[in-house]
């Protein structure tokens, strides 16, 4: 999901926290927004009771702990939101691990430069091929994993441009969402009218694709209705 206004996403995850409450909701909280604002009780403060929901922020626990909890997530219905792919991919980079010969023969602040620009990459997509294997069988049971990505207003249109363009860009490669996501969206508030967007940038076709037959050529926007 890219945003690029916070009150869509929070808007958006408090829908989906609604909806699936009767599930096991699982909230990585990279960002540490959502547990600050349910800390002083500003998220979902309107529900009766809380569901059954368990949010924490990833520096608390270990990685094999971290692991642990999407496997137990695993065994029963359960929504999953990692917040954000920004945060997520600062967790897992490790950069400055490994040293080349070239690295070795550059000295002083370019040797640095250099490997914080080449291995700093690297770990963004080893971290992403991890996601990727870690919910590769939530996919096939249909548990939805959400993974939130801010982004300006200008990195957006350029990044819906490449989504939905056929032709092959030289920077594609970056669009990560891409590669990993079933669905690339788009979610867009407008606060005035307290109405929430989201826009279906593209969908991959998978075993449920015939079932979107009906639908027209992508983009697609539709509203959201925030109470069910």
């Amino acid at each position: 999901m890219y945003y690029y206004d916070i009150n869509a996403k929070i808007t958006l995850i408090e829908k989906l926290i609604t909806e699936f409450r009767g599930w096991n909701i699982l909230i990585m909280d990279f960002d540490t927004q959502l547990t600050s604002l349910m800390n002083n009780q500003v998220f979902c403060s309107d529900l009766d009771s809380r569901p059954n929901l368990e949010i924490f922020l990833p520096y608390q626990i270990t990685h094999s702990m971290m692991v642990d909890k999407f496997i137990e997530y695993d065994k029963c219905n359960s929504l999953i939101v990692i917040d954000s792919l920004n945060g997520l991919l600062d967790y897992f980079n490790f950069y400055g691990n490994e040293i080349t010969n070239n690295d070795k023969n550059v000295e002083g602040p370019k040797r640095e430069a250099r490997l914080n620009r080449t291995h700093g990459k690297h770990a963004g997509y080893k971290s992403l091929n991890l996601v990727k294997i870690l919910f590769e069988c939530h996919t096939k049971k249909e548990i939805p994993v959400i993974i939130t990505s801010y982004q300006s207003q200008s990195s957006i249109d350029r990044l819906i441009s490449e989504t939905i363009s056929e032709d092959k860009f030289p920077y594609q490669e970056n669009n990560h969402f891409r590669r990993i996501s079933n669905f690339v969206c788009l979610l867009e508030y407008f606060q005035d009218k307290d109405d929430l967007f989201i826009t279906i940038l593209r969908k991959t076709p998978g075993s449920d694709y015939k079932t979107l037959s009906g639908f027209p050529n992508y983009p697609h926007t539709r509203k959201i209705d925030k109470k069910p």
